[in-house]
């Protein structure tokens, strides 16, 4: 019986042993996965943090790229702004020397146009500048009995051209829709 016991306990000692032994390299492998994992972990994290700095680099390369390129832009309207006022400035001065001297021309005209009396001419100045009553200076002198003809002129310098509405006056003379009228304010119901 003793020998048995012995037996027994030997056989538990070494059932023991066995099983230790599996525990130990089973916590050995979870050892060396955790090593691994740690290892990954730090990796990961060192990882991270290098993009987080090239993110941070990136962001303030961004930022000066994007400062500097409003800079230009502001720097490039500014030269614009100068340029343009520049042009918009002559435009303006040569704009308004072409209609001053195309308003000196139009009130020299009857001085400058031959055949034609200055003393026939009336300024009506909007829609057409003249109303030319051609013998008209003649008829109040006594030197003629009838008026030769009646004109509607517009003088024009440079490159003007007749508005819609001048054309159309035009178009109606040409067509023959012109009239005398006399009202006698008496008469009439206004």
């Amino acid at each position: 019986m003793e020998l048995l016991l012995t037996v027994a306990i030997v056989i538990i000692l070494i059932v023991t042993h066995l099983l230790n032994k599996s525990k130990q390299d089973e916590l050995k492998a979870q050892l060396q996965i955790n090593d691994a994992l740690s290892q990954r972990i730090h990796e990961l994290n060192e990882t991270t943090a290098n993009m987080s700095s090239e993110i941070d680099r990136l962001s303030l390369s961004l930022s000066l790229s994007t400062q500097k390129a409003e800079e230009d832009a502001a720097r490039y309207v500014d030269i614009w702004k100068k340029e343009e006022t520049v042009k918009i400035r002559k435009e303006a001065v040569d704009k308004s020397r072409s209609i001053l001297r195309g308003q000196v021309v139009e009130h020299l005209a009857p001085f400058l146009i031959d055949g034609l009396s200055p003393g026939d001419f009336r300024w009506i100045g909007s829609p057409i500048d003249f109303l030319v009553i051609d013998g008209c200076g003649a008829v109040n002198d006594g030197k003629a009995d009838e008026i030769s003809r009646v004109i509607l002129m517009d003088i024009k310098s440079g490159k003007s051209q007749l508005s819609k509405i001048q054309r159309r006056i035009r178009d109606a003379v040409k067509a023959g829709r012109v009239e005398f009228m006399t009202i006698n304010l008496e008469n009439e119901n206004v």
